[in-house]
């Protein structure tokens, strides 16, 4: 048998109500104490007394506390839509429109591929990248049902001078995507939300992986000014600016690709 707690009750010092024990001290049940241990209430006239709590019960109440003060806050919403790797993939929220769908973006970085292949400047609109996300990405990780549920959709891009804007089903955040769904929180950017880890597949991959925090690095679309560089969101959720096939930090930068679902 555990050991047990005892707690104060209310008993009333006279008229109705149960009576004090005046027994002995010995005599009281275990996990009792005298009544005259516990103190009066003033306004009431009532004394408490002190009855044992089993110790099984008073951890389940102290573990529902610590539960209730450190239970998450309430997150965007999550959804799971097609596979990847051999898992179903998680795709965050970002936002819902009437006419357009629901903007989603996968929860982790799902593979490790360059922005390009060749060691030339170039933009979205021409990239690798680009390609292989709306052409192999899209044809293996959808049924044909899941396909029909993705809008194309039109892709601004307007960072780099040279940039002509795409139709895309399959894409990258912009930077300015990246501030507008990520944005600034009490004079600081919402770093944590942004820095996400790579799956076990694209760790197989080559993705890079953080020493301190377990996350990974993921692409952006934008290229910098004249295109010699693209965006990229770093481990603790900054930007910085990465050479297109090059790869960062000892491993590959990561893909997390966005879409407009129809739902």
């Amino acid at each position: 048998m555990g050991e047990e707690f005892t707690s104060c009750q209310t008993e009333a010092m006279g008229g109705g109500g149960a009576q004090p024990n005046a027994a002995s001290p010995e005599m009281m049940p275990i996990g009792e104490a005298s009544p005259e241990e516990c103190p009066v209430n003033p306004r009431s006239g009532k004394r408490k007394r002190r009855v044992a709590v089993p110790a099984a019960c008073a951890a389940a109440v102290a573990a529902l506390v610590i539960w209730w003060i450190a239970r998450p806050a309430p997150g965007p919403e999550r959804l799971t839509f097609g596979s990847w790797g051999g898992e179903e993939i998680l795709w965050r929220v970002l936002e819902e429109d009437e006419n357009w769908g629901t903007l989603i973006l996968s929860e982790y970085i799902l593979d490790a591929k360059p922005y390009n292949e060749d060691r030339i400047y170039i933009t979205w609109e021409v990239s690798t990248l680009r390609t292989w996300l709306n052409r192999d990405f899209f044809n293996a990780a959808f049924t044909e049902e899941e396909k029909e549920r993705i809008r194309e959709a039109h892709i601004v891009n307007e960072e780099s001078p040279i940039s002509a804007d795409t139709l895309d089903r399959i894409f990258l955040l912009s930077m300015d995507e990246l501030e507008h769904y990520f944005p600034i929180v009490d004079g600081r950017y919402d770093y944590p939300r942004r820095a996400v880890k790579p799956t076990k597949f694209a760790i197989q991959q080559g993705a890079h992986v953080d020493d301190e925090n377990d996350m990974g690095i993921w692409w952006l679309r934008s290229p910098d000014r004249d295109s010699s560089a693209v965006a990229y969101v770093q481990s603790y959720g900054g930007e910085a600016y990465g050479i297109f096939f090059e790869q960062e930090h000892g491993g590959r930068v990561g893909v997390r690709p966005a879409l407009w679902l129809i739902r």
